[in-house]
Order: structure tokens, then C-alpha cells, then sequence
């Protein structure tokens, strides 16, 4: 019975032993990681920009500047249906953001 649990004992020690590596959790350059929601219901579209964090970090570095747009395309061909004659109706635009607090861009629109 003693050389089975000295056995397990060895084996268990041997495989942990084994098992150790080092992780290193520094992702090296920082990258920037944007949040946005589009919402219908509100006026005022928020964009937040920050960098991505290390592990030991306890927060995550806002963006202090840039130029944030959002631009958009939509389908310029159109039927009208009483002369049946393809209209042609440009529908691309851009939205460009004003900065209104560190890495936070705002601009009011309404989504299509």
C-alpha cells in the first residue's frame, strides 16, 4: 500500500513539475479598441476610443486625439414607379465626431 501512494506521489510531483511555463501577458503594442452603438432612438451617436491594456494595468488609456468619421453608402438606383425611369439619388455622406471629453467623440444623426 506505501509503494502505491509513494508511486501516485511521484507521478503527481513529476506531472506539476513538468506542467510549469511562463505566460507573459504583455500584448507588446498597444492597440486602439473603439466602442460604438448605433442607436435609433438617440440623437447624439457616442464613439469611445482607447488602447488596449496590459495586465497589470488597472485601467485603459483613453485616446487623447484623433479624427473619428463614420461614412456610409446606401443604394444610389432608384425606380420611380410612375414614369418608370431609374433615378439616380446619391445617399453616401460621412459623419465627422467632435471630441467632447477625453477619449469619448460625439455626433448628432440620425441613423439610416
Amino acid at each position: 500500500m506505501k509503494t502505491k501512494s509513494t508511486i501516485f506521489l511521484l507521478f503527481f510531483a513529476l506531472l506539476l513539475w513538468g506542467c510549469m511555463e511562463e505566460i507573459v501577458m504583455d500584448p507588446g503594442e498597444r492597440t486602439v479598441v473603439v466602442e460604438c452603438v448605433i442607436d435609433n432612438e438617440d440623437k447624439v451617436q457616442t464613439v469611445n476610443l482607447s488602447y488596449s491594456a496590459t495586465v497589470s494595468d488597472k485601467t485603459y488609456p483613453k485616446v487623447e486625439e484623433a479624427v473619428v468619421r463614420m461614412s456610409f453608402a446606401l443604394d444610389t438606383f432608384y425606380t420611380d414607379f410612375e414614369d418608370g425611369h431609374t433615378v439616380i439619388v446619391d445617399t453616401s455622406g460621412c459623419h465627422e465626431f467632435v471630441k467632447v471629453a477625453d477619449g469619448v467623440w460625439q455626433a448628432e444623426f440620425d441613423p439610416i
